[in-house]
């Protein structure tokens, strides 16, 4: 008789380009490279990152929306028997912990941001929304944060109990990154004996705090002709800040590019990776740059960046809301000899590897190390 594999399965919205699709992404593809029986539910097949699953992993897609989604997953739920259900971000943990009054389920919910978005939400859909996660999250076996101020948020909040939370960084650097680095770069800013690129990697919404960053570059520009700015994202706001560029009189000079499957040739080619978000759930963005060896500078938000970089051990943390500050910090960076700091970040970037969480995250969940 062969020995049992274990099973897991995953929940995710869709294979949309944004950092929780990516976690739930390297999770299935490293259980399934493990060796166990890995299932990925997604509500939508929509996405680029569809192409970078394993074929090992069994994909469920709902493909629906609003009240069919709740029927949909009970069924597909029903019939599960997996060691661990993994839920990847904060909508589908509301809609996998209602189906869990219905049904036993080792539910384990990863929270992946503060509740700053919530805050921002009009009165009584904000109030309605913290209702449902607190009734949701009652079902969890676990709930795992990803940073402390996520931790911090759940229960000042009233969401759920200190002792029903584990605080584990995100999964971020895959095995298959090495060659993805490898790559040629493709743009004619990546020329670092000409240009000095400022990298920006994130949705176009309000929580990146774009804005912030494009008077911040107008600064460094005035003083620095060589600068040049890229931002990695999709949004709502592009049009917005394609204005605001043009505005200040940067349109030349920066470039809004979209979505890359591959965006590791954009950070190895920076000279800065700049993070001006309002608050964040984690930073992955921040690791991929350390792990590139590209100096990184953030604003000192509510969220996963002060943990990632240690109070400013590992890269530079402003506390500012000064355009100018943050600009003049950027030069410094660039006119530094930054050797000895960035081998120490990259070191750190290592600490987030998917095999090591991943294995945390098993083991957290189920009381067994990873098989």
């Amino acid at each position: 008789m062969g020995v049992k594999r274990n099973r897991v399965t995953i929940i995710s919205p869709s294979f949309q380009g944004g950092g929780a699709e990516k976690i739930a992404i390297n999770l299935a593809n490293y259980y399934a490279s493990v060796g166990q029986e890995v299932s990925l539910i997604v509500l939508s097949s929509k996405g680029p990152y569809a192409s970078q699953l394993s074929p090992s992993v069994k994909v469920n897609a709902l493909n629906t929306r609003g009240r069919y989604v709740f029927f949909k997953l009970y069924k597909i739920l029903k019939k599960d028997s997996s060691d661990v259900i993994f839920s990847a971000i904060r909508d589908t943990n509301v809609i996998v912990g209602a189906i869990g009054y219905f049904l036993k389920l080792p539910l384990v919910f990863r929270e992946a941001n503060t509740m700053d978005a919530i805050e921002e939400m009009p009165f009584y859909k904000g109030v309605l929304y913290k209702a449902l996660m607190k009734r949701s999250y009652k079902k969890a076996n676990l709930i795992i944060a990803n940073s402390s101020d996520t931790k911090k948020d759940l229960i000042a909040h009233n969401i759920t109990q200190s002792n029903k939370i584990t605080v584990i960084g995100n999964p971020v650097l895959p095995a298959q990154e090495d060659a993805l680095m490898a790559s040629e770069p493709a743009h004619p800013w990546f020329d670092k004996e000409k240009f000095d690129l400022v990298l920006n990697v994130g949705r176009l919404h309000k929580q990146k705090n774009q804005e912030f960053l494009l008077y911040a570059f107008s600064e460094l520009y005035k003083e620095n002709n060589r600068a040049r700015l890229i931002i990695l994202g999709e949004g709502e706001l592009q049009s917005r800040l394609n204005r605001l560029a043009k505005l200040l009189g940067i349109e030349a000079v920066i470039e809004i590019v979209s979505f890359q499957n591959n965006p590791f040739v954009f950070y190895k080619a920076a000279s800065v990776f700049a993070l001006t978000s309002s608050w964040e759930g984690f930073g992955n963005v921040l690791v991929e740059a350390m792990w590139c060896k590209t100096p990184v500078i953030a604003l000192d938000c509510p969220g996963g960046p002060k943990s990632i970089l240690n109070n400013g051990e590992f890269g530079h943390l402003l506390s500012t809301d000064d355009p100018a500050v943050f600009a003049a910090q950027i030069s410094n960076i660039l006119t530094s000899d930054n050797r000895d700091a960035i081998e120490r970040a990259y070191q750190r970037s290592l600490e987030y590897s998917v095999p090591a969480i991943a294995s945390l995250y098993y083991q957290q969940a189920t009381g067994q190390p990873r098989r």
